[in-house]
């Protein structure tokens, strides 16, 4: 019979086990900054395990950021520390912020990019503004924050720390605000919110709002396309399907429908549901 660790030997190992630092940025990988932000981390914490979310967010799109990281969030373990930085007001009057909410923790510019990932309104959000200097690199540049702040932030709290350690609580952030569609009987107006690397159209209509009824078509541009989809069907032109994370999507298989359709962000999409 196999013997069994002790139950406190057993708690000991599992808070020594390395904690999940993900990173989303707008960096690109052709530089060095994702690289040096990895190697701070890594020099004050180095169990943590790094994984990157993404780093070719388009350049100061805040919400595409924070797109990116809300769609990944929920697949990451308790305890996970989420960096993500898509910063246009780096070395402005912009805070920093760290937060806690659901058993994970969130570190970033507070300007939206981590509000599409945790709702203020959960009642285990919690918030910080990031003000101790002692936890930071000693020399801080105006436009690396995400070296010299975010990240020896990030391995602060993957060690063992916790946000009230970082500075003064603050009871808001900033928001992004995805537009809604708006609903003309049987019509749902909406818009393109994204474009993937696919060049697949990711709209603003949800399947929730459909409230369970079927799709009579989905208009985009001058482009009527019939139904959903339950796939990306070779054989069809161009197909509307419900993507991974939810959203009504359009693509054209084997081809971009950005670039196939003219169409981009912002465009007007409208999808008209069947008599319920």
């Amino acid at each position: 019979m196999r013997s069994r660790r002790p139950a406190k030997l057993r708690s000991r190992f599992m808070a020594r086990a390395p904690r999940v630092v993900t990173l989303t940025t707008d960096f690109g990988l052709a530089d060095s900054f994702v690289g040096t932000m990895k190697g701070v981390i890594l020099s004050r914490c180095p169990g943590a395990a790094i994984v990157d979310i993404c780093h070719d967010v388009p350049a100061q799109n805040v919400r595409v950021g924070a797109m990116r990281l809300a769609s990944a969030v929920p697949y990451f373990p308790r305890g996970s520390v989420h960096v993500a930085i898509v910063d246009p007001g780096v070395g402005g009057p912009r805070r920093a912020i760290a937060l806690t909410a659901g058993g994970q923790a969130f570190v970033g510019p507070d300007n939206g990019v981590l509000s599409l990932a945790v709702s203020v309104d959960r009642p285990d959000w919690r918030a910080v503004e990031l003000t101790a200097s002692r936890y930071w690199l000693p020399e801080v540049s105006r436009t690396f924050h995400g070296r010299d702040v975010f990240a020896p932030v990030a391995a602060h709290l993957a060690s063992g720390g916790v946000i009230d350690d970082l500075g003064p609580p603050v009871r808001s952030m900033a928001q992004i605000m995805l537009p809604q569609p708006t609903r003309d009987a049987d019509l749902l107006h909406g818009v393109v919110l994204d474009i993937d690397r696919f060049g697949n159209l990711i709209t603003n209509v949800h399947w929730r709002d459909l409230n369970g009824r079927r799709v009579e078509r989905v208009v985009v541009g001058e482009t009527e396309i019939p139904g959903l989809n339950t796939h990306y069907d070779p054989s069809r032109r161009v197909v509307a399907t419900i993507s991974s994370d939810g959203w009504v999507e359009i693509a054209v298989p084997g081809e971009r429908a950005s670039d196939r359709l003219g169409v981009g962000v912002e465009a007007s999409v409208d999808v008209l549901l069947r008599p319920g």
